[in-house]
């Protein structure tokens, strides 16, 4: 039998994968995520931020959630789309630009209308010498659960797939970084944030250029 004539027969006989399939074992790999990432705020950064309780009852709180956990889906969804062969990424990879051009639009919209002898404390807050290496940090500990559901995809563009898994996990890192952040001005997170988030998709484009080809 031919090599061809081999490959497709064992085609015909593998049933077809869902795409909800797909993105239910992404979104499932994404909870032991998380839960170690809130280990990781809780044990490796030193605990929650100790105005927590009052934090999740005010609207800056979840704005700033609001844009990382936005990403996060947005870049999730990317991953899905490019892990289907012949499946179409644009309007996942549009709305991933998009949140990333909200959020930079709204942190300068926060300096414009901020008087400028404040505008320098309200872009680097307290403490953007280690926001952005935070928010790498515990990427480290996502991304191997989200690179493991994504191994079971069949991406066409590993290092494209590696760039919105590491997308992905940076943003979910930047969640619950949230934790433990007491920052909240959006000229902050839209940059501190962002870098690390961008980081560690970085990252995720060399991982994937070798661990999602197939």
């Amino acid at each position: 039998m031919k090599t061809d004539d081999l490959i497709a027969a064992l085609a015909m006989d593998a049933p077809p994968v869902r795409p909800r399939a797909l993105t239910a074992r992404l979104w499932l790999w994404a909870i032991p995520a998380a839960l170690l990432a809130v280990l990781g705020v809780r044990f490796g950064l030193g605990g929650f931020r100790p105005d927590l309780a009052q934090a999740v009852g005010g609207m800056t709180f979840w704005m700033k959630a609001g844009y990382t956990g936005a990403l996060a889906l947005a870049a999730g969804w990317l991953i899905v789309r490019l892990g289907r062969p012949g499946a179409s990424a644009k309007w996942p990879a549009i709305l991933v630009f998009g949140v990333f051009l909200a959020a930079i639009a709204m942190g300068v919209m926060n300096l414009m209308t901020t008087p400028a002898s404040e505008r320098m404390h309200v872009w680097l807050g307290h403490s953007w010498q280690v926001c952005t290496l935070n928010v790498v940090g515990l990427s480290v500990l996502t991304t191997p659960f989200l690179f493991w559901a994504a191994k079971q995809f069949a991406p066409t563009n590993p290092t494209l797939a590696g760039f919105a898994t590491g997308l992905t996990a940076g943003a979910l890192a930047a969640t619950l970084y949230g934790l433990y952040c007491m920052e909240s001005t959006a000229a902050f997170v839209a940059t501190w944030y962002t870098l690390g988030v961008l980081a560690a998709g970085a990252a995720g484009a060399v991982i994937g250029r070798f661990w999602l080809r197939w």
